[in-house]
């Protein structure tokens, strides 16, 4: 591979691993609107209690518990896996490794290219982009789960007040 083949490569994927986390501060965003929407619901829906059907009131704020908590825990700060590691770089440089060897590891680390020394198949060293892709799919897998269950909490909190 040519030192500029791999400068491209390394560019394009440092533009992957950017976008990934605009992507999970979007994400962060949405969450901490619906955690503050449910938590307004649910001193609401306090308001209506004397005169609503109680089992199916207590099940729907229930269920609005349930999403607050798992929202909260969604939003939970997480570190993200980045590259290239600044002293390493500057290590490496200091040792007298050549640029290209530092893209190519840095390749490496950020996509996880298989065939760079350190990658293996059980999560160390498969890549930045890869890593962090699973932490964003479960912070948004939990945001849609947390997002059903507030709706199913409305909706029983509303028929709690219908059935009183």
């Amino acid at each position: 591979m040519t030192k500029e083949t791999l400068s491209a490569v390394h560019q394009m994927l440092r533009e992957d691993l950017s976008e990934q986390l605009r992507n999970a501060d979007n994400i962060d965003t949405k969450i901490s609107i619906v955690a503050g929407f449910n938590a307004l619901l649910f001193v609401l829906t306090l308001q209506i209690y004397p005169h609503v059907n109680t089992i199916l009131f207590s099940m729907g704020l229930s269920l609005l518990i349930v999403s607050l908590f798992l929202l909260f825990k969604a939003y939970r700060t997480q570190n993200w896996h980045l590259s290239p590691n600044p002293q390493a770089v500057i290590r490496d440089l200091n040792e007298g490794k050549e640029i290209e060897d530092i893209y190519r590891q840095s390749v490496g680390n950020l996509g996880g290219v298989p065939q760079t020394e350190g990658a293996d198949m059980h999560g160390e060293n498969l890549g930045a982009i890869w890593l962090n892709e699973k932490q964003i799919d479960r912070k948004a897998r939990l945001f849609d789960i947390c997002t059903y269950i507030l709706s199913l909490g409305l909706v029983l909190v509303g028929l709690s007040r219908i059935f009183s």
